[in-house]
């Protein structure tokens, strides 16, 4: 007679308590896993190391005009800036735009770039005058 029962083969995948890590199908699987994982790691480096030099070797923006509004405030030194920004006034050449602004007690420096030339314009906060300009251009070949 023959015996009844089964006799595993090579052929046949583990049940129960067999070891996962000598079934070819998942280790197969492992394998891919670990490739698309590399692949992902490697592609996430170049992207990182692209971004780097392109941020370092692009010019930077223009930073949006600023616009400036003074409210009245109940505090006697906002009144007076707020007279002063009735009073108050700097003629730019035109076609200027600011490229920057600096306070120093009652003074404020204001850099502009124009059609003809950059300066600095220092006004004075307390009368609302310009003190001085400086002009700012090529230095001509003597």
């Amino acid at each position: 007679m023959t015996d009844e029962r089964a006799v595993p083969t090579s052929d046949a995948k583990p049940t129960g308590g067999g070891d996962i890590f000598n079934d070819p199908v998942f280790l197969r699987n492992m394998k891919i896993a670990v490739v698309v994982m590399a692949v992902i790691l490697i592609l996430g480096f170049i992207a990182i190391i692209a971004r780097i030099f392109y941020l370092s070797s692009r010019t930077p923006a223009q930073p949006p005009k600023a616009t400036v509004t003074m409210q009245p405030s109940s505090e006697p030194r906002a009144l007076d800036l707020v007279k002063l920004a009735e009073r108050g006034r700097l003629d730019l050449p035109a076609g200027a735009t600011v490229r920057s602004m600096a306070f120093s007690g009652a003074r404020l420096a204001v850099q502009y770039d124009a059609p003809s030339g950059g300066g600095i314009a220092i006004l004075d906060l307390e009368t609302g005058r310009a003190i001085s300009r400086i002009a700012i251009g090529a230095e001509t070949p003597r």
